[in-house]
């Protein structure tokens, strides 16, 4: 630790983004880095943090843009799973209820109660513990077509977990098992697959077009600043453009009338808005 310096961590993290590796990625090792390197320091290991000056010389690739699911993809994802009730039901919980993959992985049959889903924890790659954040830990109330499919489930269940690995003494590993048995049946479908986090993205997106407002998607979401909901999740869609702008149009008609009542009929200029030549709109 104490030979390691701020160019030997500039040199790698240089090599991350010459291999093509993108922002966010760096960003992330660099972060984890600093982070090891900060508990050396305050244990009384090193003197100074080699990795906070340090960065890359190469400009890291940009990062790609995320997808979110629209309803149409989440319907038409659904019924091309329609053989499969388990790969329903856990592509449901992502688009529909907007869990992440973990938490999916973590859910017992004790945490589902009538109306809600009880997040309590995760499991990442067989490794079962607490959730992202503290405010992950909460219920998220069930709608109908999810309550369907974790009845027809519940018919085959043979262990305390939601979905259990061949063993049945641990939880299955949820991002393996959509690329083994969800992506493979979309690809012969001819439906893009972009991963469940889509679906999460999906459901934050469809409950602020549905409600006018972030705050249900960060309800849903459990994020703890509705920033991060708005942010990284709720996915800008040409129809709320169009939708806000006819509302906009509307309003301006309203005003305009509103406007001509009261001056009278005949008066020019009633909306005080006008063109740069001075020509009333």
């Amino acid at each position: 630790l104490r030979e390691y310096k701020t160019v030997d961590a500039t040199r790698f993290l240089t090599s991350l983004a010459e291999r093509g590796l993108g922002t966010r990625t760096i960003a992330h090792v660099r972060s984890l880095l600093s982070g090891l390197f900060r508990h050396a320091l305050r244990t009384g290991l090193i003197e100074t943090n080699p990795v906070r000056d340090a960065g890359s010389l190469t400009p890291a690739r940009a990062a790609e843009p995320t997808h979110a699911y629209t309803l149409e993809e989440c319907e038409n994802i659904i019924s091309a799973l329609v053989t499969d009730v388990q790969a329903q039901l856990v592509f449901a919980l992502a688009c529909f209820l907007g869990l992440r993959p973990g938490e999916i992985a973590g859910l017992q049959w004790a945490d589902v109660s009538d109306e809600w889903i009880h997040v309590r924890r995760s499991s990442w790659r067989g490794i079962t513990g607490t959730t992202k954040t503290p405010e992950s830990v909460a219920s998220v109330p069930l709608i109908e077509p999810v309550k369907l499919m974790l009845a027809a489930w519940q018919l085959q269940a043979k262990s305390d977990w939601l979905f259990p690995s061949n063993r049945g003494d641990r939880p299955l590993n949820i991002s393996q098992f959509a690329q083994r048995v969800i992506a493979p049946v979309l690809k012969a479908k001819n439906i893009a697959w972009h991963g469940l986090y889509a679906g999460r993205r999906g459901a934050a997106t469809l409950l602020v077009q549905l409600t006018g407002n972030a705050v249900a998607s960060q309800y849903v979401l459990r994020h703890k600043n509705i920033a991060t909901t708005q942010a990284f999740y709720v996915k800008p869609v040409q129809t709320a453009a169009v939708d806000g702008l006819k509302l906009l149009e509307s309003k301006l008609t309203e005003r305009l009338e509103q406007r001509r009542l009261a001056a009278g009929a005949g008066t020019e200029n009633t909306t005080g808005l006008s063109t740069s030549n001075g020509r009333s709109l």
